[in-house]
């Protein structure tokens, strides 16, 4: 059952991270791309990211898909590095925001002006959640925010590993250090399952459908929403077969085998 779907309403990005492989272009998606895709989105799960590459918040017309997203009762979780927060001040007032997740682990060095954005919307009344995200590996700049925050908010551990509770609606994560695998990466295993495909789908900035988040050149192609709907890319052999592929251990698409992600979700044979 598809709980959610990545959209990636651009993959243009102000930044370049060591364990995102951002080399894809400058696209932004049409205001009626979204408009199309979003209405099939809804139809199957209320919740969508702006994410797969790219940071959702360089796009011109974020603000007007936002308040699209609201009309059509979706739910957005806007991932994001966060440099670009300041431009967006209203940001939290968004009906449609569900959750806001801020990549700190990407910003080299937060300094002062970083850290105020990021701590007034800890303090801020409104409901949207926030989950702020480090990885394991932080350099001396990132190492003192942490430090900082721990410091102001405490670091209230949760039943899920990795991820603390700063107040009511503020999570912070940890988490291993993580590089996006690539087609040309060695092999790694055909052996294993996944929740990308089974739970979650991708949809890139050109229509293009794959497997999950980690997939932004399309190589686990399902479909293309030029071409079909969602509905029937879900409902098609090839998808069908890719499941039960997965609900058998079997890792059957090209990009899948090349990823070390499965092994948080695959059992020991």
């Amino acid at each position: 059952m598809i709980k959610r779907f990545y959209l990636e309403i651009t993959n243009a990005c102000n930044l370049d991270c060591p364990f995102c492989d951002n080399a894809k272009g400058q696209s932004f998606m049409s205001w009626e791309a979204f408009d199309k895709y979003s209405d099939q989105i809804k139809e199957i799960s209320p919740y969508v990211y702006f994410h797969v590459l790219g940071e959702p918040l360089m796009h011109p017309l974020f603000a007007e898909f936002m308040q699209a997203a609201s009309a059509k009762n979706l739910k957005v979780t806007i991932v994001t590095n966060g440099s670009l927060l300041k431009k967006h001040p209203s940001i939290l007032t968004y009906p449609a925001l569900y959750k806001l997740a801020i990549s700190i682990h990407s910003i080299k060095n937060p300094d002062r002006e970083y850290r105020n954005i990021i701590n007034n919307l800890i303090e801020d009344p409104r409901k949207a959640h926030l989950d702020l995200r480090f990885y394991d590996q932080l350099n001396d700049n990132q190492k003192d925010y942490l430090i900082e925050l721990k410091e102001r908010y405490g670091l209230k551990e949760t039943k899920i590993k990795g991820q603390y509770l700063l107040t009511p609606n503020t999570s912070l994560s940890r988490q291993p250090f993580f590089k996006w695998p690539l087609i040309d990466d060695p092999f790694n295993s055909s052996y294993g399952t996944c929740k990308g495909i089974k739970e979650m789908l991708a949809i890139l900035v050109d229509g293009r459908v794959t497997s999950c988040c980690l997939d932004p050149y399309g190589h686990n192609l399902l479909g293309d929403l030029n071409k079909e709907s969602l509905y029937d890319i879900i409902n098609s052999d090839q998808y069908k077969k890719v499941i039960n592929d997965l609900n058998n251990n079997y890792l059957s698409l090209p990009l899948c085998q090349k990823c070390t992600y499965h092994q948080r979700f695959t059992k020991s044979s």
